[in-house]
């Protein structure tokens, strides 16, 4: 299994590294159909772990995310990741709104492969991207006063 593991995140990180390309490319010699639940996970972590080494951390896929846990309170400025034609996310004041999808603070903000969209994330919130893959890029505005 751990060869197995090592194999595919290797197909993967190569098949990353050319463009263009589609999932279909990369997983054409894996039949993650047959994988369990745990071995895929560990393979999307491997991957991951992956693209933050080659500074892809500012990408955030389809998931959710504890503000102060996952990804640091701020200003951020959000792009739709290239190869996706949209990207839709939701900021929830907490777990138990975010597990209810009740109320969010802001509401299923989509942005297209032309759009960037502004998110205010602070610390105990939930973000939840739920279609897509998001680049997201700290907003330092340099003329606001300190906190």
């Amino acid at each position: 299994m751990k060869k197995r593991m090592m194999f595919a995140a290797a197909v993967l990180s190569i098949g990353l590294m050319a463009t263009p390309i589609s999932a279909e490319d990369v997983t054409a010699g894996l039949d993650l159909d047959s994988m369990s639940v745990e071995d895929l996970v560990l393979l999307r972590d491997a991957v991951n772990q992956k693209i933050g080494e080659k500074g892809g951390d500012n990408i955030l896929p389809e998931g959710t995310y504890e503000v102060g846990v996952d990804i640091k309170p701020g200003h951020y400025k959000a792009y739709c990741c290239p190869g996706y034609d949209l990207a839709n996310f939701n900021v929830y004041e907490s777990k138990e709104a975010c597990q209810a999808t009740d109320n969010p603070i802001q509401d299923s903000v989509g942005i297209d492969d032309q759009d960037a969209a502004m998110i205010n994330l602070d610390e105990g919130e939930w973000l939840t991207v739920t279609w897509g893959s998001a680049i997201i890029e700290e907003v330092n505005a340099s003329w606001a006063p300190e906190e």
